[in-house]
């Protein structure tokens, strides 16, 4: 059998992968499952292995793990040679019968041009790993909490599942952490000991910035650089946040509806809808000021000009003076 296993939550793909391969080897071990990475493996090596017969049994598995090469986002990927491209294609031809290969595939789609996976479409079988909808990650959070013996509402159950961002592995990782501390879960536990995404803190800090909430702005800057977030990584997406602020106020000057605004940036109109709350503590020259000043002390904490740790609290200082 060839299977190509592809999606973009890590725990669900490993969960499919190990249903199948129980599903066809029984008991699985090292002698009839061998797995390789495809980022540090030749190509040439996992093909050969698929030809070898099973020892000990009467089937075996190959698993390619990592084969983004055939996934469809655009990404620092990998990719593989014309050559190594014809001996995956050699073998698909002509597969051995008592081997089972799966590609893993770490992407919520694939390259439908990609002559791969037009092959294993036609003499295999392609798996999508869905994302689960909202209704089901809540799902997901209630029985894992319960698993643990955990309780807690509706109201800290959805903050959670912002925190991990929908993310499989990171939510039964941080689970078993809140479960350590104790079976009742309230928000002040959850602000205890489950980060927020460093972009929601992002969107807070700019906010305070352009709304002369200076004591809390460098309370929060401190607060990511307890947490070992790098100072030139928040600079840029402080800058980042401050050309969206920009594009957003020049639509707006320009007489688009928020609706519109958000789908010519392709953003949440929630998003918008509190960007634009902040037109009337800042002037779009402010906010282009302010960039040019962020790119500025990019270039001098890069260069070593200023201390990268109170570069930008002396831009949260000096902005809109």
């Amino acid at each position: 059998m060839i299977c190509l296993i592809f999606g973009a939550q890590d725990l669900m793909i490993k969960n499919r992968l190990n249903k199948l391969l129980n599903e066809r080897l029984g008991n699985v071990d090292d002698f009839n499952c061998v797995k390789f990475n495809a980022d540090n493996i030749e190509i040439e090596e996992v093909m050969f292995e698929c030809t070898m017969l099973p020892l000990g049994s009467s089937r075996k598995a190959v698993v390619l793990d990592n084969a983004n090469f055939l996934g469809g986002e655009k990404n620092n990927k990998k990719q593989i040679s014309k050559e190594q491209e014809k001996v995956i294609l050699n073998y698909l031809e002509f597969p051995n019968e008592e081997c089972d290969l799966y590609f893993i595939v770490h992407s919520s789609s694939l390259n439908e041009n990609n002559i791969i996976c037009k092959k294993i479409k036609e003499v295999g079988k392609i798996v999508e790993s869905v994302n689960p909808n909202e209704k089901e990650w809540i799902a997901y959070v209630n029985k894992l909490f319960e698993k643990y013996s955990i309780i807690a509402d509706a109201m800290v159950i959805d903050e959670f599942l912002k925190r991990t961002n929908n993310d499989a592995m990171l939510i039964n990782s941080e689970v078993k952490k809140l479960a350590l501390y104790g079976d009742r879960i309230t928000m002040d536990v959850l602000d205890l000991l489950v980060a927020r995404p460093i972009d929601d803190n992002i969107f807070d800090l700019v906010n305070f910035i352009i709304t002369n909430k200076k004591d809390k702005a460098l309370r929060l800057y401190r607060d990511l650089i307890v947490k070992n977030e790098e100072p030139v990584a928040i600079v840029a997406l402080v800058a980042t946040q401050f050309r969206f602020l920009i594009d957003v106020f020049t639509l707006s000057d320009e007489r688009l509806s928020q609706d519109d605004i958000a789908k010519q940036l392709k953003a949440h109109p929630y998003r918008v809808k509190l960007t634009l709350n902040n037109k009337k503590y800042v002037s779009l020259k402010s906010l282009k000021n302010g960039i040019e000043s962020l790119y500025q002390l990019d270039y001098d904490i890069k260069s070593g000009k200023i201390d990268r740790f109170f570069g930008l609290e002396l831009f949260i200082l000096n902005f809109n003076k």
